[in-house]
């Protein structure tokens, strides 16, 4: 199964996706590089739609909204929502972000809420995006430090059974990096923001993070892995969660990165 395959059956099945959480991270996006009156956005992986609607309010009824997303249940949820559009100017559509092709100088804005690091050819995905802004257009994303989500913890279990498990946010894991992928396709930083969301998590919801099965990165996804090494990699996971927890509560570090790239030059 291709890697994009898993990335969809996993968010078709999230369909509790919106919460708090998700939603303020999405708007937030938004606006911190708000897009202007009548400006063409593009969503991509706009799952339910929120970064989508919320730039739909700020264009206004000259502007307009596509979002792009490869989870169909996803998009239901977005389409469900849309009597709330209040300029009827959002609109959705399947799609895999991946191949997708953009028209030369078509996008004012583009986003993406915490999906780039879910692209397996990312510089060609940057490129493509690049080559799609217009004169003064941008791109927008969220990603995550290398060590948010507890993938220090979850690598740590890994390489006690001698598994290699990448932290997911590992190519846009820090501003440096960032900036880096970003000038081998083409586009510099013009803004970020750091914001740490993270939080103290009770031990036994801390455990439930991970269940040594599963994993979103491009190229490790632990998928056919024998169940003793899985089983084995649960129990380490507990291990280490536990040594770090206080008084019955461990840190769940949320470091959150929102960046605005444009064309470079």
């Amino acid at each position: 199964m291709s890697f994009q395959s898993i990335v969809r059956d996993f968010y078709n099945s999230r369909l509790n996706y919106d919460n708090v959480a998700t939603i303020s991270r999405a708007t937030t996006l938004v606006n911190f590089f708000p897009p202007k009156s009548g400006d063409s956005v593009l969503d991509l992986a706009t799952g339910t739609g929120n970064v989508a609607f919320r730039a739909g309010e700020i264009v206004g009824p000259t502007g307009k909204v596509i979002g792009l997303d490869i989870s169909e249940e996803l998009l239901h949820i977005a389409n469900a929502k849309k009597a709330a559009d209040i300029w009827n100017n959002v609109d959705f559509r399947v799609s895999d972000i991946c191949l997708e092709v953009f028209s030369i100088g078509s996008i004012d804005a583009a986003y993406c809420s915490f999906a780039i690091m879910l692209i397996d050819d990312i510089d060609g995905f940057l490129t493509r995006v690049s080559a799609g802004l217009s004169e003064g257009g941008f791109f927008a994303f969220t990603s995550a430090s290398t060590s948010s989500y507890l993938n220090n913890e979850i690598a740590q279990a890994g390489a006690l059974s001698g598994m290699t498990i990448p932290p997911v946010n590992e190519r846009f894991g820090d501003p440096e990096r960032i900036a880096q992928r970003l000038r081998e396709s083409g586009m510099d930083v013009e803004e970020i923001h750091e914001l740490q969301l993270g939080r103290f998590i009770e031990l036994e919801d801390a455990k439930a993070k991970w269940d040594g099965k599963f994993w979103l990165h491009p190229e490790q996804t632990l998928e056919g892995l024998p169940e003793s090494i899985s089983r084995t990699m649960k129990i380490d996971f507990d291990k280490i969660v536990a040594a770090k927890a206080r008084d019955g509560f461990v840190w769940f570090e949320e470091k959150v990165y929102f960046v605005k790239s444009v064309k470079a030059g």
